[in-house]
């Protein structure tokens, strides 16, 4: 994940010109239902919305803020100027919102250019803003009290460290970028002919693939090392895990969570695996049900959803009503089903409020109720993009888990009710399995940090035999390669929060109501703050740091089989 979108996202994917409202702007699923081919709508706010901005008039007003820090102005006239600064900044990042959603939904050239354009802008903030706070430190006591309010002078050095936005950490910045965009062109050429049945593992081009990308892995931790160490960082991985990912702990603390996967959680992957029964496939208009439920959208007209996610978020209750009835009335949303869109689903939480994006195959309703997780989260919490990245993929993997717990009551009396029994299993064990994948990759990760004065062949082999070989039937042994790259350090997030999911399914087997509270205590978390453990022990939820939580994942608690 590059640094591009995560200044965007610390804020975790096709419409035409001719824009489709539903003039009240209030999202109804009964008024987009459709035959499968997906759901085309935008709200009246994304619509309407000028993405023009005058890059000029913000300019004059940095200048005239840094003038007034420099020249030790009436605290007042300082006051007056950056008021100004932060407008100007609220207004662009809401636009650069908007644009990239656009460019999204489109994929047009016009909103790219714009996208492109407004982001240029969004950067220059932080090339100024980085001296502008040294002039601030050394500026009148008036003007440093009131702009530093509530910090000590650690707190104080730590923050403009922070910002440290040069000409030197820009170009080190696209070099990143660079190394991690050409390893998603790797990996897509790649995962096309391995589709394809062209490169089959462990031909020649499969192992040409992987090591290419240990070169540019080396690439990145050369650049990456020197990043972090102009912010007094020993590595890049200490860097990303505290000010990308804000978390309270090392990228060591995967040698310690590799054993629970291995004895918990991988077990009961194979126990569904080998016990499951799938007569229910046999039965063409259940089998239909069942594969429409899991890739087509939440209106589909063949295996409508609306309704059963209305109720469960109104079951819910409280802030989650709000965020849901303000996301479907008069919030930021697109939902496109145009074949040039780009093809994912996400919520931006950069401007004052959430975005949240869909394309045609991203609107199934488990994606739905996942990124409304995020959404929720955004909408209702003002420190949430300070949480660690564990916490917010938490947020939306856990409301899965909970609509999934509500799916069997809500269909109790359906007379396909066996259907949605099927799809709970089904949904649980894919959250173990998506727990294993990302293990794989953090895996990988942790052993290359202290391996890299190997030579790639012998890295190869060592990686086969020790990691992938054990996860073979549940992820490609070449999975690993583009996220260690385009990605680095994130993927351990899924796997601890995939464990929280799974761990708020069982508390809400063993009483519904309570997990419901906790997960709203978990969401309404009432400070920053980066000690993960802390976020379970305030919310009740069973938390994925200890081994108690793994011990309850057993079958009799996981499956109705």
């Amino acid at each position: 994940m590059n640094k591009k979108i995560l200044l965007l996202s610390s804020l975790s994917l096709v419409l035409t010109s001719c824009i489709y409202s539903f003039g009240s702007s209030s999202l109804d699923w009964k008024n987009v239902r459709n035959d499968g081919n997906g759901i085309y709508a935008i709200s009246d706010r994304v619509a309407n919305y000028s993405l023009s901005f005058s890059y000029s008039s913000f300019e004059s007003a940095m200048k005239k803020a840094d003038e007034a820090a420099i020249n030790k102005s009436n605290v007042y006239t300082f006051t007056g100027e950056m008021n100004r600064v932060n407008n100007y900044f609220a207004t662009l990042r809401d636009k650069v919102t908007i644009a990239r959603a656009r460019y999204y939904a489109e994929g047009s050239s016009s909103y790219k250019e714009k996208y492109d354009e407004l982001y240029d802008y969004f950067l220059s903030f932080y090339t100024w803003y980085y001296p502008f706070l040294l002039h601030v430190r050394d500026s009148s006591d008036e003007i440093y009290n009131s702009f530093f309010t509530g910090m000590n002078k650690e707190e104080i050095d730590e923050y403009i460290t922070g910002f440290k936005y040069d000409e030197k950490t820009k170009a080190l910045d696209k070099q990143i970028t660079d190394i991690e965009d050409s390893q998603e062109m790797k990996y897509s050429a790649f995962i096309q002919g391995y589709r394809s049945g062209e490169i089959k593992e462990g031909d020649e081009k499969y192992q040409a693939y992987l090591s290419e990308s240990l070169d540019n892995y080396r690439l990145l931790m050369e650049k990456g090392n020197e990043y972090a160490s102009y912010f007094s960082y020993p590595n890049y991985y200490d860097y990303v895990y505290k000010m990308y990912y804000n978390r309270d702990y090392k990228i060591d603390f995967i040698d310690s969570y590799i054993d629970y996967v291995d004895t918990y959680v991988i077990p009961m992957v194979e126990y569904y695996d080998k016990n499951v029964d799938k007569s229910i496939l046999n039965n063409p208009s259940k089998k239909g049900l069942y594969q429409r439920y899991i890739s087509s959208n939440i209106a589909d007209i063949y295996a409508y959803q609306g309704d059963a996610v209305d109720a469960y978020v109104y079951s819910m209750g409280g802030s989650m009503s709000n965020a849901y009835n303000h996301l479907k009335k008069s919030g930021l949303y697109i939902f496109s089903n145009l074949s040039n869109s780009l093809g994912t689903a996400f919520v931006s939480s950069s401007g004052s409020e959430p975005l949240i994006y869909f394309s045609k195959d991203y609107q199934n309703t488990t994606t739905i109720v996942h990124e409304f997780g995020h959404y929720f989260a955004a909408y209702t919490n003002e420190y949430n993009s300070t949480f660690p990245f564990d916490i917010e993929e938490t947020h939306s993997q856990a409301n899965e888990m909970l609509f999934n717990t509500y799916l069997t009551t809500y269909y109790k009396n359906d007379p396909d009710v066996d259907v949605y029994k099927f799809i709970q299993d089904g949904e649980v064990y894919d959250m173990l399995r998506g727990v294993i994948a990302p293990m794989m990759v953090a895996e990988v990760e942790s052993y290359l940090s202290n391996n890299l004065s190997k030579d790639n062949e012998t890295l190869l082999k060592e990686i086969k035999e020790n990691i992938t070989d054990k996860y073979k039937n549940y992820a490609y042994s070449a999975y690993w390669a583009a996220p260690v790259v385009s990605s680095s350090g994130y993927y351990i997030s899924y796997a601890t929060s995939g464990v929280a999911a799974v761990g708020t399914y069982i508390q809400a087997k063993e009483d519904y109501n309570l997990a419901k509270a906790n997960y709203l205590k978990l969401v309404g978390y009432p400070e920053e703050c980066h000690d993960i453990q802390k976020f379970f022990d305030y919310s009740g939820l069973y938390s994925p740091l200890k081994e108690e939580t793994f011990k309850k994942f057993t079958h009799e608690n996981l499956y109705s089989f």
